[in-house]
C-alpha cells in the first residue's frame, strides 16, 4: 500500500495550494484591529482593506442608498417575522 496522498482533481488541488499561499494567519490581522479599537478614527465610519484606509466616496458610500437599503431590510425582516 502506498503512503502517497490521494490525487485531487486539478481545480481542487489548485484551490488547496492557493489557500496555502494566499491565506493570512489568524494572528496577522489582530494588531491592526487592536489598534483601531484602541485608537478609533475620528469619523463615525471608516473603511479599510487590510491596513489601507479606503476613500468614502462613490456609489458604495451614498448615504441615501444606504438609508434605502436599511429601510428595505427592515421591511423584509418585519414581513418574515410577521
Amino acid at each position: 500500500m502506498s503512503s502517497r496522498r490521494p490525487r485531487l482533481p486539478p481545480l481542487r488541488a489548485l484551490t488547496r495550494e492557493s489557500f496555502a499561499l494566499l491565506a493570512a494567519s489568524v494572528t496577522k490581522p489582530l494588531v491592526p484591529m487592536a489598534r483601531l479599537l484602541d485608537e478609533p478614527p475620528g469619523e463615525g465610519f471608516a473603511a479599510y482593506r487590510t491596513t489601507h484606509r479606503l476613500p468614502l466616496n462613490g456609489p458604495a458610500f451614498d448615504p441615501d442608498a444606504a438609508l434605502r437599503l436599511h429601510d428595505l431590510t427592515q421591511d423584509l425582516v418585519h414581513n418574515v417575522r410577521g
